[in-house]
């Protein structure tokens, strides 16, 4: 396959300003993988073992997420044609160069011009080309309004999860809590709420001497939505517990020793 063409302006690109960091990659990576005619197989699946053949941990989910983004944002236009879903690159004839004579895959035009057998049935999702953008960029306030956050389209909720699960004690159902919290955050929950309430319980913890055992696991706290919760960070005395074993950190709560929690029955 021949090489392919990235220009220094994707860094001033609006559209591609509106990407997550992995959004950005697939977009990347599927520059690199599309025919001479910026064209590739549509199935997730497909997309997912071409594109990321080594990462195991990429969903075929996200990878649906990602190229429903690519195409809101104009970069990517989903078709079918005989049933069978393809995926087009609008700006491919503004930066790259066409070497074969046809493409692998079928045209995203009515007739199917560029086909590369003229018995094959194309039937576009929208009537045509401009008419299939105008209802993607229409889609796109959809999303926003039902997300009630415009902001946290814009951003990878992994990663913002990663950073919020750093703080949390109780380290357990760490996929669950991940899932309730991008639920939470789709719902208009803001990531600084979360993590008052994470630093909020937490405090509640150290000031109640609470035993490891009776803290709550991570996916608890998440699925509950618990960082709404009201805490009492009144001082108990007289009481210690494996939490006053924390190693400080600057934000003064630190990581809390896990040596015994293999011992606990949950």
């Amino acid at each position: 396959m021949p090489n392919r063409i990235l220009k220094e302006s994707i860094c001033t690109s609006e559209e591609i300003n509106k990407l997550t960091w992995f959004e950005e990659i697939l977009f990347y990576r599927l520059i690199v993988n599309s025919d001479d005619y910026g064209r590739f197989d549509g199935r997730t699946a497909i997309i997912r073992g071409r594109l990321f053949p080594l990462k195991e941990n990429v969903t075929v989910k996200a990878i649906s997420e990602a190229v429903r983004k690519l195409a809101i944002v104009g970069l990517v236009m989903p078709y079918e044609c005989d049933g069978k879903p393809y995926l087009q690159l609008l700006t491919w004839d503004k930066h790259q160069q066409k070497r074969a004579n046809n493409s692998k895959y079928p045209a995203p035009d009515i007739n199917c011009k560029q086909m590369i057998s003229d018995d094959i049935n194309c039937n576009q999702l929208q009537s045509n080309v401009t008419e299939k953008r105008e209802t993607i960029y229409e889609k796109r306030e959809s999303i926003n309004d039902n997300m009630n956050s415009g902001d946290a389209a814009e951003i990878d909720l992994t990663t913002e999860f990663e950073e919020l699960w750093t703080l949390y004690p109780r380290k357990q159902g760490k996929v669950k809590a991940l899932a309730a919290y991008k639920r939470a955050r789709k719902q208009g929950t803001s990531c600084e709420e979360v993590k008052r309430g994470i630093e909020a319980y937490k405090a509640q913890i150290s000031a109640k001497h609470t035993e490891m055992q009776y803290v709550k696991q991570g996916s608890t706290f998440f699925n509950n939505q618990s960082w709404a919760d009201e805490y009492d960070m009144t001082p108990e005395k007289g009481k210690t517990n494996s939490m006053d074993n924390f190693s400080q950190r600057e934000d003064g709560y630190g990581e809390e020793v896990y040596a015994d929690l293999d011992k606990l029955e949950v």
